[in-house]
């Protein structure tokens, strides 16, 4: 069973957010600090739900 599966394969910045159950500003920080792989279409970012999964599971993949 994949994580994330209602979610689209490509996200918003909102739909992230709700995903990891943060705020906007802290999605854009993650964004910002290239934690989460994102593009920018004009005035909004598109987020690759394989990045926010990623993201979710790196720490794991670390040993931390």
């Amino acid at each position: 069973k994949s994580i994330l599966n209602e979610y689209p394969d490509v996200m918003s910045v909102e739909h992230v957010a709700e995903a990891l159950n943060v705020c906007r500003p802290c999605v854009y920080n993650l964004i910002k600090d290239s934690e989460i792989l994102a593009r920018r279409i004009g005035k909004v970012y598109r987020i690759p739900k394989q990045s926010v999964i990623t993201f979710i599971c790196g720490d794991e993949k670390k040993g931390a």
